[in-house]
Parts: C-alpha cells; structure tokens; sequence
C-alpha cells in the first residue's frame, strides 16, 4: 500500500436523506487530510422473497435494475462533491453484496470510513440488519457515524474522548490528541462511574462521591501526562461525573465537533465488539462519533469483561 492509499477516505451511502452529512463530512475530512475520497454504494439483495405471487390479473410494475439504480446513487453523489469542492480527487465504487461486509471490504486500505448514523427501523431495520454499529464493530480503520443534518458551518473547537478503562486508553488518546490538534481545538477527557445496584449507586453517590471523583481524575491525569507534553498545543480538560456512561458522554459531547470512543477487538469471531455503551452513543449523538479500534492485546469475554458491560465503575 503506497501512502496515497493510505490517506484514503471512504464514504458508504445509500443514496437517502440519512447519508447526506455522512457525504459532507466525508468531503470535509478529505479536504483536512489531503486525501482522495471514495463514494461507496451498495446495491444489496431483498432480504425476504414472498413465495406467493399476487392474485388475480395485474399489470407488471416497471423494474429498475439495481445497478442502474445504484450508477444513479453515485452520480448524484458526485455532483454534491463537484459542488462543495471541485478540487477535490474523488472516485466512486458500486459493489453487490451485504451493505457490511461490502463497506468494511472498501475500507481495508482506507485511513477512515464514514457512514451515516442508522435512520431504519422497525421491520426494514432487524431484516437489513443494523450497518452502523455493524461495519463500526468490524472495519479495521476508524469509522465516523454522522448524523444527516451535519454541516461545518458552526464547530465548536472541541473534541470530546471518553475513557472506558486503562487498557483501552492510549490508542483512543492517540487519536483524539491528533485530532485535537489538527483541527486546533480544546480536548475533553470524560469517563463516569456508576454502581450496578441502585440501591448501593445511591449508598456510594451520598458517601463516596468525593473519592470516587478523586479516583477518577487521577487516573485521568496518569493517563494524560505523556500526551500532555507530546501536545502542549492542545488544551485539556477532564470530567469525572456520576452517572449511566451513555448519558455522560452525550451531556459532555453536546458542544463538540467529534466525540470519540474505543472499541474492543475479542479473541473469537466477529473479532470486533460494541457494547451497549456504544451502541447508545451511535444512536443518539447529534455529533458525529468516531470509534476507535483497540490495538492492544485482544480481550476475552471473562466475567470481569461482563460486569464492565453492565455499568460496574470503570477504573
């Protein structure tokens, strides 16, 4: 791979309102980084074929071929791109396949992958499957989930990190002090503890809150040392706050331009994991999310994984 490749920004879209800020900040991205970028469309198979025919004479109902349909989808793609930047190097793909493992395929060379946040549901969405948090939890770059009304009009000169644990942590702060950095904006460090019993979250929240704060910014503060000093440029915040890790994160996030999350990588296939931590933050952010891939050792679901899982305090 020649570092032209490597600097690749893949957009999937499906053609839909919900792709348009995903298309926006793939433009945007390609632009920041000096990259190309690439429009990706998937033309997928009906998931379920009626085995009745419809009863009765009826005139046949006029057929598009979904590749023609899928040439049209990236045409018009490519016509917002000339728009925003006609500067821009800029290729389209059209693959057939299931839309995740097509647009985890298209990003193997890329540096990001952009999608649009999941707009379906009911029916169309458990029989087309969940592609965001899908290609999320498999793609081997960074993936960016946007929301559709997504513009650049108005950044705020924030980007927010949220801490899960040690381990998961210098990859995460890696990324999110280069992005800080290249988007010459304040970083916001956040992590949350909570106690999976109500009962006893109340006990701790009245006693302990004050210690558990404690915990919490020194962990912070050991884990932000070194990138404090490899980025002097970059100002940093931290936020130890009390509650669901879901809810934390998006309250922190609300005047960001980015907020970015890790992801686990298990031993036993798909090798990928979001918790449901992330999965919350994919649906509801009205920022756009980066999920980070956890290069480290790969984790085993143990018992300890499990209660991490549930909202056991993250140290």
């Amino acid at each position: 791979m020649n570092a032209h490749e490597a600097r690749l920004v893949v957009v999937g879209t499906d053609g839909r309102p919900g792709s348009d800020g995903a298309l926006r900040y793939g433009v945007a991205e390609a632009l920041r980084r000096h990259a190309p970028l690439r429009i990706v469309h998937v033309v997928q198979l009906p998931a379920v074929v009626t085995a009745y025919p419809p009863i009765g004479p009826a005139a046949p109902a006029p057929v598009t071929e979904p590749g023609a349909e899928g040439e049209s989808v990236l045409r018009r793609a490519i016509e917002v791109v000339r728009r925003l930047a006609p500067e821009l190097e800029v290729s389209t793909e059209l693959k057939h396949g299931g839309r995740v493992r097509c647009l985890v395929e298209a990003a193997q060379r890329a540096e990001l992958l952009v999608v649009g946040r999941e707009t379906r549901r009911g029916l169309d969405r458990m029989l087309g499957g969940a592609t965001t948090a899908a290609v999320a939890s498999r793609a081997e770059c960074d993936v960016v989930v946007v929301p559709s009304f997504w513009t650049e009009e108005h950044a705020h000169g924030e980007v927010v990190a949220a801490v899960k644990s040690r381990g998961h942590a210098p990859e995460l702060l890696r990324r999110a002090f280069a992005e800080a950095s290249a988007r010459r904006a304040a970083l916001t460090v956040v992590t949350a503890w909570a106690v999976a019993d109500p009962y006893l979250d109340r006990i701790e929240l009245r006693t302990h809150a004050a210690d558990w704060r404690a915990d919490g910014e020194a962990m912070l503060g050991e884990l932000l040392a070194d990138w404090q000093t490899a980025y002097p440029d970059v100002p940093v915040e931290t936020v130890v706050a009390h509650g669901s890790a879901a809810d934390v994160i998006l309250a922190a996030s609300q005047e960001s331009d980015l907020v970015l999350i890790s992801r686990r990588r298990l031993s036993v296939p798909p090798s990928g994991h979001l918790g449901g931590v992330a999965h919350a933050v994919l649906r509801r952010s009205d920022v756009p999310v980066a999920v980070v891939p956890f290069e480290g050792p790969q984790d085993e679901l143990t018992p300890d994984l499990v209660l991490e899982q549930s909202g056991q305090p993250l140290k």
